[in-house]
């Protein structure tokens, strides 16, 4: 599997310039759009990762899976992809952003792997849709790992019945305090493991079968969210509301 799959040919030819397949979290604390601001401002020379009284991006992803980034997990560690190499835009108005985004095939110890992920977003959520599904040489199930990086100290909650795996850390006195969590199916959890800084949560993926997850984030300088318990009472209730 040293080839495009066929469905690159819709494409056209590779995003270049890329730097991370991670998910990064842009925190804000106003109800408006801001990212085309904040990349203007940028190209000023006022970065986005300092506050000035909208947010900024603190979230330091790298070469992680960020929050909610996907691996494949085997022999007791992750293998990721590069980032993406080619994307589409389904769907995009005023309240509602929807994109695709192609991976070419890596290796995972002797096989090969890629993935199509579609991401959606809606304006006013704190959680975002990310349905994946994985493309392999070998018949047998993946098992996909679906991670969330950490700077230092965090407090991780794993829960198998809830189908959630969140972090909440402390980014004080300068970025407050911020909690990030991945919420999928619980019948399609195997476990959870650590690696580097990085929690994962393992599910069982067939390839060619998508699955779906979703991703939050809440943070104390939003009119939102002002301790972490207001976060994980919101994000308990909102567990039942999703759809996978």
């Amino acid at each position: 599997m040293g080839k495009r799959p066929d469905w690159f040919r819709v494409y056209g030819p590779p995003v270049k310039d890329r730097v991370s397949s991670g998910i990064d979290i842009w925190t804000k604390s106003v109800k408006y759009p801001v990212v085309d601001k904040w990349y203007d401002l940028n190209n000023q020379g006022q970065p986005y990762h300092s506050d000035r009284g909208e947010g900024c991006d603190f979230f330091h992803v790298g070469f992680t899976r960020g929050a909610g980034g996907t691996a494949i997990w085997d022999k007791g560690k992750p293998y990721i992809s590069q980032p993406y190499a080619a994307y589409r835009i389904l769907k995009n108005t005023e309240s509602e952003v929807v994109f695709e985004l192609l991976f070419e095939p890596w290796n995972v110890d002797g096989y090969w792997v890629s993935e199509k992920k579609v991401i959606s977003m809606a304006m006013g959520s704190n959680f975002f849709k990310v349905t994946s599904t994985f493309y392999a040489d070998k018949k047998r199930p993946l098992t996909v790992g679906l991670g969330i990086a950490y700077a230092s100290k965090p407090q991780i909650a794993a829960d198998k019945k809830r189908g959630m795996l969140a972090i909440w850390e402390s980014y004080l006195p300068d970025n407050g305090e911020l909690g990030t969590v991945v919420l999928t199916k619980p019948s399609h959890i195997t476990g959870f493991k650590s690696f580097e800084k990085q929690e994962f949560m393992l599910i069982n993926v067939q390839p060619g079968t998508p699955i779906t997850y979703f991703v939050g984030a809440g943070w104390t300088k939003s009119p939102d969210f002002k301790s972490q318990k207001e976060w994980v009472d919101y994000v308990h209730n909102q567990i039942g509301n999703l759809r996978f």
